[in-house]
């Protein structure tokens, strides 16, 4: 996705997408370019057949059109609150105004609010942020790395916000299109640049926690640990 920490506007080789995406162009042998951006263009380009490949969510729209690689790591995704409110269930947002990134209105995620939330759509998260300190906004979704890097380079401290609450833990994957023809052992000789990748995964990923200064990485599961592919 185009927005940070996952793509830095400012540094086009910098952001864990594009870092992550120049390693496995090394490990695989494969010329591979990064092309950011939000994420329904980057799910469009996939099912048209215009991308290769994609890093994102394991999303039901994907099935028909790409194949999984393998599982770059799994990452927290919930949401923060306003200072007065700490939800012990997901209950308890009955009736809030909840932001969420404009093009990313993800059901999975959304299904486990109470229906009368109200989801206000927005551009980036800096401003979801600026809204729940200007009592506009309730909560803002994101992932627990992205939400605690941008309260890190907006200056938010972490009393501005309530705790974060995790709605869902998710794979993230590398898929390969199946609209594109291939040859034979690609799919194998990008499984091996995956395998390769284990050390600078972990510096790549390890450095934008640091980054985030919000919130730490669970310790039994950061976002760095791969997982097996899918069968």
């Amino acid at each position: 996705m185009e927005a940070p920490p996952w793509h830095l506007p400012e540094d086009p080789k910098q952001g864990i997408a594009n870092e992550v995406i120049a390693d496995l162009s090394r490990h695989s042998g494969f010329d591979i370019q990064s092309r950011p951006g939000p994420p329904i263009r980057l799910i469009m380009g996939i099912k048209s057949g215009q991308l290769d490949l994609i890093i994102f969510f394991e999303l039901p729209e994907l099935r028909d059109a790409a194949v999984p690689v393998g599982i770059f790591g799994y990452a927290d995704m919930g949401l923060v609150t306003r200072p007065g409110l700490r939800p012990q269930s997901a209950d308890e947002l009955a009736g809030c105004r909840i932001g969420v990134l404009r093009g990313n209105n993800r059901t999975d995620v959304t299904a486990k609010l109470p229906p009368s939330v109200t989801l206000v759509e927005l551009r980036d998260l800096s401003l979801g942020l600026s809204m729940i300190m200007g009592g506009r906004l309730d909560g803002l979704i994101g992932t627990r790395l992205a939400l605690g890097w941008h309260m890190k380079q907006g200056g938010f401290s972490p009393q501005s916000v309530g705790s974060f609450f995790r709605l869902l833990r998710e794979p993230i994957y590398l898929y390969l299109s199946t609209i594109r023809q291939y040859e034979d052992g690609t799919l194998a000789q990008l499984q091996a640049g995956m395998r390769g990748m284990d050390r600078s995964l972990s510096r790549v990923t390890d450095y934008y926690w640091k980054g985030a200064g919000y919130v730490d990485p669970p310790p039994s599961d950061p976002i760095n640990r791969r997982r097996p592919p899918p069968p």
